[in-house]
Formats: structure tokens, sequence, C-alpha cells
């Protein structure tokens, strides 16, 4: 899929990652290239492994999408396979 990791240079298509998110069970987060402008996210349960711009990395989408936390805003009401139906933790109209 382009995403190379020798245990030390994380890598996508000869472009430098700067974080590399390993989610399974939990996330490791693994420090790569400071330099780097790509943040990339292995997704095992999905066998899948996405890559973004850096400046995406701490994202709402991110959070949601590809880590499962709602960053204490969101919360899951209801997963089913790949589709999960966040909703708001408080009602932002009432505070």
């Amino acid at each position: 899929d382009g995403l190379l990791w020798d245990g030390e240079k994380i890598s996508f298509n000869g472009l430098r990652v700067s974080e590399l998110y390993l989610v399974d069970a939990g996330v490791r987060k693994v420090e790569g290239d400071p330099q780097g402008g790509l943040v990339a996210f292995v997704l095992y349960d999905r066998n899948r492994t996405v890559v973004l711009e850096r400046g995406y990395e701490d994202s709402m989408f991110a959070r949601l999408v590809f880590l499962g936390d709602g960053g204490g805003v969101f919360r899951a009401a209801m997963r089913s396979r790949d589709v999960t139906v966040w909703e708001p933790i408080r009602d932002w109209n009432t505070g």
C-alpha cells in the first residue's frame, strides 16, 4: 500500500511520515520524522492504511473515523459493521 516502516524511518511512497498510528484494540502512536508532512493510520480491523496531510492529524474527522474517539464532544451511539452513528455528549443549545 506504499507505507514503509523499518523500525526507525516511516515513509509513504517516498514521502516522510511524521506520525504513525497503529489502531487495533487500542491506539499506539509511533513517532516518525518531525519534518514529515504526512500522518498514517494503520487500521488493523479494516485491513487498511489511511494517509493524511499532517494538518489533519488532530481533526475531529480523524478522531471519529480512524481512532474511534469523540474527543469528549461526541460518543458512539450505535455501531454496525463499518457504520458508526455519533451523538453529541451535551446539548450545545443549552450549554
